[in-house]
């Protein structure tokens, strides 16, 4: 069993101060009392820095970068559907630019 922590790199309101985000999986399989330093493995976002990003995805505020601006505000499950059910069916290509349930 793991748990998640994201380290919202929140800027200051001038952005004067900007620190970089990251995302820390941890692991708390021996209970939460038991966890040590060893049992966390931290995630950066600095390897994206410089490279072209998919359109939907923003960054913002003076001299931002990808390691910098990275936020997560909360994590959902999104459930399980069984996708062989009338009604629950999916195109999962967009090779043929048809819509194939």
């Amino acid at each position: 069993m793991s748990g998640v922590k994201a380290g919202e790199g929140e800027p200051s309101d001038d952005y004067k101060a900007n620190p970089e985000g990251s995302v820390s999986i941890i692991d708390v399989s021996k209970g939460v009392a038991n966890v040590k330093q060893s049992d966390v493995r931290t995630a950066g976002f600095q390897q994206f820095n410089g490279t072209r990003l998919d359109p939907s995805i923003r960054i913002y505020g003076p001299e931002a970068t990808v390691a910098d601006s990275a936020t997560f505000t909360r994590f959902v499950g999104l459930g399980f559907d069984d996708h062989s059910k009338p009604g629950n069916g999916f195109d999962a290509s967009d090779r043929d630019r048809k819509v194939n349930l």
